[in-house]
């Protein structure tokens, strides 16, 4: 399973972001300080999908510059 993070995407930008004062307060809750960007996703669900993680079984794959460590 992947569990993306804040992501800076056109939805969020129309519904959560109002101004760059919500971005800076959203990336502070980041360890890396930034939100994601979507093909940061797309390259984790690519890697799973491919025969490089064909090992995996049942993980839980963060991609959220380390917000839940936050």
């Amino acid at each position: 399973m992947v569990s993306p993070g804040r992501v800076d995407t056109p939805l969020a930008a129309a519904t959560i972001v109002r101004g760059p004062e919500d971005v800076k307060a959203l990336a502070s809750q980041v360890s890396m300080g930034r939100l994601g960007r979507p093909e940061e996703i797309a390259k984790t669900v690519t890697f799973l999908a491919s025969d490089d993680a064909r090992f995996m079984t049942g993980d839980e794959i963060f991609v959220d510059g380390g917000h839940v460590q936050v």
